[in-house]
């Protein structure tokens, strides 16, 4: 609750609530007789002073909840940080990072920034509760098991993408859709372009065929890679023989 004569901030989890309650400061008894539109019946009158006392309390914002597999509300999300009591629902493929008491509202595929990783069970389109994440009592974030206890649901912790066989790659790791999961898939690279084209990599020489060994998904010896991207054909360099200007007398004694 607000102390008097301070603003009240409420953190990024919560969502400000006023109430106005009018209060009577003073009250004088006084006679109405001059006031001709006053019930002449009672001649005493009590003519009150008020005031409204506003009190303002921070609540928390609604979360998106599981109980006995069925899920319940939405996540709730401020997105003016001046705005205390302006709020909004988060919608699919976005969530809300947590860190105590601090709410950042970020898309899901920002939410994990080391290269060929994703975020499980992020959005709130994703209601198959074999995919869903939830924040135990203890705070820890785990994979959804029936409980009959009301657990708040969130985004999984950062995880490696489907990695490939040589010879294949996977565009979809960490791209959010209701096609696929954000983990992706492995499709086969490409094995020849047009006769006046060259297969080119943004990984080096050919790395969908034969990888680095800094693209290898550890722990090593699985023969499987981190290659997100397949080869783009592109129109080969050509040398193009200039002529130059026949010698004239002109030119040679310049």
């Amino acid at each position: 609750m607000s102390v008097a004569g301070e603003c009240k901030e409420c953190s990024t989890c919560e969502r400000l609530i006023q109430t106005k309650t009018p209060i009577d400061v003073y009250a004088i008894p006084e006679k109405d007789e001059n006031f001709s539109y006053r019930d002449k019946r009672d001649m005493d009158n009590v003519w009150t002073w008020t005031m409204t006392i506003v009190q303002a309390t921070c609540y928390k914002l609604d979360r998106q909840s599981i109980t006995n597999g069925s899920i319940t509300s939405v996540d709730l999300y401020r997105p003016v940080l001046g705005q205390h009591i302006l709020f909004l629902p988060v919608t699919n493929f976005q969530t809300i990072v947590r860190d105590k008491e601090t709410c950042t509202f970020k898309q899901c595929d920002t939410v994990c920034t080391e290269f060929f990783k994703h975020s499980p069970g992020c959005g709130q389109q994703e209601t198959r509760v074999e995919n869903i994440f939830v924040e135990q009592k203890a705070g820890v974030i785990t994979k959804y098991t029936t409980s009959v206890d009301t657990l708040h649901i969130t985004h999984g912790p950062c995880t490696p993408c489907t990695t490939c066989s040589k010879g294949y790659f996977n565009e979809k790791c960490n791209v959010y859709a209701d096609t696929h999961l954000p983990a992706g898939y492995c499709q086969p690279c490409k094995t020849e372009c047009a006769l006046d084209q060259f297969m080119y990599h943004s990984h080096g020489e050919g790395p969908c065929h034969n990888p680095g060994i800094n693209y290898e998904a550890f722990p090593s010896g699985k023969n499987k890679w981190k290659i997100k991207e397949d080869y783009v054909c592109k129109k080969c360099p050509t040398w193009v023989l200039q002529a130059k200007a026949p010698l004239t007398a002109q030119t040679l004694f310049k």
